[in-house]
């Protein structure tokens, strides 16, 4: 996933407002639009500002974006540790199961709820148990 990205999933499941973010983060809301269209990069200063705004640690914010750190709750995608932890999926979704989900993403779009991922890994484990 690329930064800007991570960075416009974080404010959406935030449910903040460009100005909003700028505005706590003390930045200008062009340079808001701008991180989350690709066409700057941010200072580090900046990036711990959206941390704070976020509530969210540097390497939870940067996890799965070009680099893999360890992740915790706060880096996983919004409603995947709620999918992980269902008792009907925990026993059968492995390691490599959820390093896969963790990483999923297609043109900076994945799940953001629980019954989404559920959806989704159904659907891949149909695919590969029909390609056996």
């Amino acid at each position: 996933m690329k930064l800007s990205d991570r960075l416009r999933e974080l404010r959406l499941l935030n449910n903040l407002k460009a100005n909003f973010v700028a505005e706590k983060a003390g930045v200008s809301p062009s340079l808001i639009t701008e991180l989350e269209k690709g066409r700057g990069k941010p200072s580090l200063d900046t990036l711990l500002a959206l941390c704070e705004v976020y509530d969210i640690s540097l390497l939870d914010m940067l996890y799965g974006v070009d680099f893999a750190g360890e992740p915790s709750e706060k880096s996983l995608p919004h409603g995947l540790q709620e999918f992980l932890d269902d008792p009907e999926f925990a026993e059968e979704i492995d390691e490599d199961w959820q390093v896969f989900l963790r990483k999923f993403d297609i043109k900076g779009k994945r799940p953001n709820n629980k019954r989404d991922w559920m959806k989704l890994y159904l659907a891949l484990r149909q695919v590969l148990d029909d390609v056996k």
